[in-house]
């Protein structure tokens, strides 16, 4: 009894494991491109995600300099019952043909780097599709990664299966 007991204990915590393993987005130490595509001013402005949640959470969209953004994440605090600044992010655009790539940047994890392809729906809605995790190729450089993604961008398997959507407030 005691045996089956630490085998159902080993393969509870390797599927505990895998499970938060696996809703990590994937990262890179250099981004698609440096920042130089005009940022839409469309896209300034506070975004709330679509969801039955009654404190969904929601971004806050700033320009910078005309081609990168700052990208305030903000979720509901239970505690204080208020929204709190959850992260802070730098964003610009990489567009590969029709494709286009939101590079963002965590302020307080400076030199990883989380892609998103972007879909302006209508002009008060956008979707976020995570770029897979699956990816273990590493990239020293950004043309390497570049291109990369230029291969597999308009294969669905290069995708997460969830997508985000946000509506203008």
């Amino acid at each position: 009894m005691k045996k089956i007991f630490t085998i159902l204990c080993i393969a509870f915590a390797g599927m505990l494991v895998l499970f938060l393993l696996s809703g990590c987005p994937y990262s890179s130490t250099v981004p698609l491109a440096s920042p130089s595509e005009p940022a839409d001013a469309i896209l300034y402005g506070k975004w709330i995600y679509d969801s039955w949640d009654d404190n969904p959470q929601y971004y806050q969209i700033e320009k910078v300099d005309g081609v990168s953004f700052i990208l305030d994440k903000y979720t509901w605090d239970s505690e204080s019952e208020s929204y709190i600044l959850d992260t802070k992010y730098t964003g610009w655009f990489t567009t590969m043909e029709d494709v286009r790539f939101l590079n963002i940047e965590d302020v307080d994890n400076l030199g990883i780097y989380y892609f998103y392809k972007l879909e302006m729906s209508s002009p008060d809605t956008f979707i976020l599709h995570e770029v897979t995790d699956n990816i273990d190729e590493e990239f020293h450089t950004s043309q390497e990664l570049y291109d990369f993604f230029d291969t597999y961008k308009n294969l669905s398997f290069f995708y997460n299966s969830e997508i985000e959507t946000y509506n203008r407030e």
